[in-house]
């Protein structure tokens, strides 16, 4: 009986590492469809891949794409900001990661052509008041009941 449950686990472990990594519109769907508690986190690590993705298209020479997956990178660090308002559960851990993001896309930022520069800047200082907002809430006073 236990070496069948064994070879039934391996088989089921096997069979969801064949699947392959999840890809970025697959987080997307499950970020907007999961549970209120985690979407915070999982639309902050949406940021994250959104940024490798950009930086991919750039090094790549199609910055037109990259600029716009900024600005989807952005507004995926809005909807984190604005989950967290609903259920703050997970606020550090995903202003922890807005703020991984924020400083990989200021790197990103520095390897770029002059005319790239601007745009990604100010999608930079945009996650930069995100995250603050998210540190005011993380840090507001709490009113008694």
């Amino acid at each position: 009986m236990r070496r069948a449950l064994t070879i039934w686990i391996l088989l089921l472990t096997t069979a969801a590492a064949a699947k392959g990594p999840e890809t970025l519109e697959q987080l997307k769907a499950r970020a907007d469809a999961s549970s209120r508690s985690r979407r915070p986190l999982l639309y902050a690590e949406v940021v994250q891949r959104d940024i490798e993705e950009a930086n991919k298209l750039f090094t790549d020479g199609d910055a037109e794409r990259a600029h716009a997956t900024v600005k989807d990178a952005v507004a995926y660090a809005e909807k984190s900001r604005d989950a967290l308002r609903d259920q703050p559960k997970k606020i550090k851990d995903t202003e922890i990661a807005l703020r991984r993001a924020e400083h990989r896309l200021n790197d990103i930022r520095r390897t770029l052509a002059l005319e790239d520069q601007p745009e990604v800047q100010a999608a930079v200082e945009q996650i930069a008041a995100v995250r603050k907002q998210i540190l005011d809430q993380m840090f507001a006073p709490q009113h008694k009941k």
